[in-house]
């Protein structure tokens, strides 16, 4: 139970913006002013009816509204404009009691009326009719229609001079249908050129549209969270100068704060907002959107003093669309608390001792654990959610509901309904092609039918999952930096639970089929991996052979599993291979970190009987781990490069100092890596007179608020690389971004050579050189290496980044490695892990274009040697020296 708990909790944040996006995107209806009139039908006169009903609506008393609307519609009689205009009215009294039906009814009586008008001053009406069946729309989830009748009724307007408020709020209704659609970039486009053509002036629709354009800013994510702190900042200040209500624009921006990682600035925002909502509903939707931060606080007497009354309120606000997605998004966070709170019982436990501070956290915990609501009451407002979600044909509410309740019934350990329950929110979701929602409860089906032994069940949800999430890798990509985690939770389970299915089979051993799915999924979680780094699916794929590529070359896909290491080996013209090592995944990152930790620091010895922690030990661990069965294949096989599809953590451990008790693996093979064969040029190096662009940085310089020690070692890699193979220098000062791309852009040099500080990163924006003035992200050096193709007659064989290092702490750094050799438009990436700033990179780099001059080898062959050569030479034996010096991409 536990392993399945593990999987389904803790995804706070991506579903937090799929499920809310309609919750904070404001549903602002048509101004009806208020005339101090009390909300009671007491008059005959259709104006005064009218008027009665206008006032009962700004009162917020629509069951008042709607009688007076009602008698007004009937007094009316025969004035087909103005019953048109009452009827919309009256619709809009509909949506907000949730009368969904009636709305319906009464726009449509609207339309028809209008349709029946002769008169000629009808625009603004059509116009108010359009706008209401479009809020209609909206709040009923059709989206796609809710843009089109907003843009409709803006045109009306439009054409009736009514060009700013009612014309900019019907627009800027057409823009939150666009994102609540997930059209972000569009909705951009329109607020900026409804904010052009709009009064300069401050006015509170132009607060509004402010608020709802950084709203879209911030759904896009990475490098557009920034940009949504100014519009979020102005409206808010707008809206207070008008002395507005300021609640939603305190709630964009605790959401902004919150996507930036900055809790408590997030909770002060949300805090503000509860406190200036001036709706019960709104001060709900900032209490709940506030648990997760809480959580992630451990402010456990608050959670416990404030989710009794919360959920009791919550669960009593009928079943309107916002009240619906609001219950959900509750529910789940209460499912989460529930598989939550074990564990963290548990771990306080283990970490209590004598502590008495320790011990009261646990009588917190215990508190809160409490008063959470029984699963009955949970599955009990859940199936509520459904029937209403059913009743307004909001199927998105429905597939969540059918999905959390099968969720709740995994925790309980009732595996047959749970699998019944998740089976119908996912039909549900692929029905109504909402591949968002699918996926989640896919890898929930997969998990659950995995505990009742149904493994074809499983495997087909899981497979089912894996394609779902390549149908949605544009919109996953794009999430960006804020989903960073989401993705980890959310996504990476998926291919890592096929994968453990495809290779673990009680009854025998995988078949050939299940091998290849499970090679292609561990290429497709690297490819899902990259696109998420780069927060948008930009890398183009092709179907590649290791046979077609290489003879003498065998592929290693190992994948950390919870419980195992699985490694599929790929060799020449021969099936699939298949072994695993029965450890936990701790173990393993446990001992991954501190092999890394003792190779990269001289402190530590090599051998075995050394003091502290030792290389090869650690060394052998992991080569039997991944390469010990392989032994004999291997040989057999005459392999001569092995080229590793690496997973996880594995991925900050240069491979070439595996060792098996006798040698190094450099020292038996050449080493690559690669994100995938699927991302390969596969060409040998051109058999022509090579040359480079060689650029390097030597002096200390301060940027982005960080002192960029001297590498006085640069002066002598640069000299040797020119006497090696010739070309153009750049050194220091020159070596600007401007110089680069010119330098780049107008020379046919088949190598370039960067030798300056760098950081490879999880994070796009912390990936980057260091230039003389300024620093050159991933972006822009692919830009500019690609532009320069246009103008170049060879390609870029070989990009070549020295001294450059991993980011300290964070496990998935190399990303941002393998984001450079990916995306830069060059062949293969020669970097190091770590800089060595000695005379042993100059040695390293000057043997290596050595041998690379040599027509016959490869250039992971050339690194081998170069790495051997220095190895050999007894001042850098330590791995040092030698083994941060990896070749991503094209190895021949």
């Amino acid at each position: 139970m536990k392993t399945v708990s593990r999987r389904v909790r803790g995804r706070w944040r991506y579903l937090l913006i799929a499920v809310l996006v309609t919750v904070v995107t404001l549903l602002t209806p048509p101004v009806i002013a208020a005339t101090g009139l009390p909300p009671v039908v007491q008059a005959v006169d259709p104006a005064s009816l009218e008027r009665q009903g206008r006032t009962a609506y700004g009162q917020g008393d629509y069951e008042a509204a709607v009688q007076a609307l009602t008698a007004a519609l009937a007094a009316y009689e025969g004035q087909l404009l103005a019953q048109a205009r009452i009827a919309a009215y009256l619709s809009l009294a509909h949506q907000q009691l949730g009368q969904w039906n009636l709305a319906r009814t009464a726009v449509e009586e609207a339309q028809e009326r209008l349709a029946a008008a002769t008169v000629d001053d009808r625009a603004a009406v059509q116009g108010q009719v359009y706008e209401t069946r479009a809020r209609l729309s909206l709040a009923q989830g059709q989206l796609t229609l809710a843009s089109q009748e907003f843009e409709q009724a803006a045109v009306a307007y439009d054409q009736a001079g009514l060009t700013d408020d009612a014309s900019g709020r019907s627009r800027l209704g057409q823009i939150q249908a666009l994102q609540a659609a997930g059209y972000h970039e569009r909705a951009q486009r329109l607020a900026v050129a409804l904010l052009d053509t709009l009064d300069p002036a401050p006015s509170p629709l132009r607060a509004e549209i402010l608020r709802v354009y950084g709203d879209g800013l911030r759904l896009r994510g990475g490098p557009y969270l920034e940009a949504a702190r100014d519009p979020l900042e102005a409206s808010l200040a707008m809206a207070a100068a008008l002395t507005l209500n300021t609640s939603a624009a305190y709630r964009s921006l605790g959401a902004l704060e919150q996507a930036l990682g900055n809790t408590e600035a997030a909770l002060e925002s949300y805090r503000l907002a509860g406190e200036t909502a001036t709706s019960d509903r709104g001060s709900l939707t900032v209490q709940v959107g506030q648990i997760p931060l809480q959580v992630e606080q451990q402010q456990w007497p608050l959670l416990t003093a404030a989710l009794p009354t919360l959920t009791e309120q919550v669960w009593a606000l009928g079943s309107g669309r916002e009240a619906l997605y609001l219950q959900l998004t509750l529910d789940r966070y209460l499912l989460e608390l529930r598989a939550n709170l074990d564990d963290r019982l548990v771990a306080q436990e283990q970490a209590a001792g004598e502590s008495e501070a320790v011990a009261a956290l646990d009588e917190e915990l215990v508190a809160l654990a409490a008063v959470l609501p029984p699963g009955d009451a949970i599955a009990s407002n859940l199936l509520a959610v459904y029937d209403g979600a059913v009743r307004l044909g909001e199927d998105r509410a429905a597939a969540y509901a059918l999905g959390y309740l099968g969720r709740l019934y995994a925790q309980t350990q009732q595996w047959e309904v749970a699998q019944t329950q998740t089976q119908a929110a996912v039909r549900l979701a692929r029905v109504n092609n909402l591949p968002e929602v699918a996926y989640l409860f896919q890898e929930q089906l997969c998990l659950v039918s995995s505990q009742l032994g149904d493994r074809s069940a499983a495997l087909d949800a899981c497979g089912a999952a894996v394609q779902t999430t390549q149908e949605l890798r544009a919109d996953l990509a794009s999430q960006g930096s804020n989903a960073e985690f989401d993705f980890q939770q959310d996504v990476q389970p998926i291919y890592r639970s096929y994968v453990s299915l495809l290779l673990q089979n009680e009854e025998a051993e995988p078949s050939s089929e299940d091998l290849k799915t499970a090679r292609d999924v561990i290429e497709s979680l690297q490819l899902a991996e990259l696109d998420n780094f780069f927060r948008e699916a930009c890398l183009d794929t092709r179907a590649a052979d290791i046979e077609s590529l290489d003879q003498t070359a065998a592929v290693v896909y190992p994948i950390i599993l919870s419980d195992r290491i699985e490694v599929i080996l790929s060799l020449p013209n021969q099936p699939l291979r298949h072994y695993s090592t029965r450890v936990p995944e701790a173990e393993v990152n446990a001992a991954l970190r501190q092999l890394q930790r003792s190779i990269s620091d001289t402190r530590f010895s090599i051998t075995a009987s050394g003091p502290g922690l030792n290389v090869q030990s650690r060394a052998r661990q992991v080569y039997d781990w991944l390469l010990a069965e392989a032994d004999a294949d291997l040989q057999a096989a005459d392999i001569e490069t092995l080229v590793f599809v690496l997973d996880g953590n594995l991925r900050n451990v240069p491979m070439a100092v595996l060792f098996d008790d006798e040698r190094y693996l450099i020292e038996k093979y050449a080493v690559a890596l690669t994100p995938g064969l699927q991302l390969l040029n596969p060409r040998p190096l051109a058999e022509q007179p090579l040359n480079a662009l060689v650029a390097g940085v030597s002096l200390g310089q301060e940027l982005r608020d960080t002192t960029w020690k001297p590498l006085p070692a640069v002066n002598d890699e640069v000299s040797t690389v020119r006497q090696q193979v010739g070309g153009k220098v750049l050194l220091n000062e020159s070596v600007t971004n401007e110089n680069l791309a010119e330098a780049i852009g107008t020379s046919d040099f088949p190598i370039v050579h960067i030798a300056t500080h760098g950081t490879f990163s999880s994070d796009l924006d912390d990936t980057f050189l260091v230039t003389w003035n300024d620093t050159l992200s991933v972006e822009e050096l692919a830009q500019l290496l690609q532009t320069s193709e246009l103008s170049r007659d060879r390609e870029i064989e070989l990009l070549v980044l020295s001294a450059c290092e991993t980011a300290a702490g964070d496990d998935r750094a190399i990303l941002g490695l393998a984001g450079i050799a990916t995306r830069s438009g060059a062949r293969s990436t020669l970097a190091t892990l770590w800089p060595v700033f000695d005379d042993s990179t100059a040695s390293l780099m000057g043997e290596f274009y050595q041998q690379i001059e040599q027509v016959s080898i490869s250039k992971a062959k050339a690194l081998q040697q170069a790495q051997i050569a220095l190895l050999s030479s007894g001042d850098y034996a330590h791995p040092y020296y030698w083994s941060p010096f990896v070749l991503v991409g094209n190895w021949l």
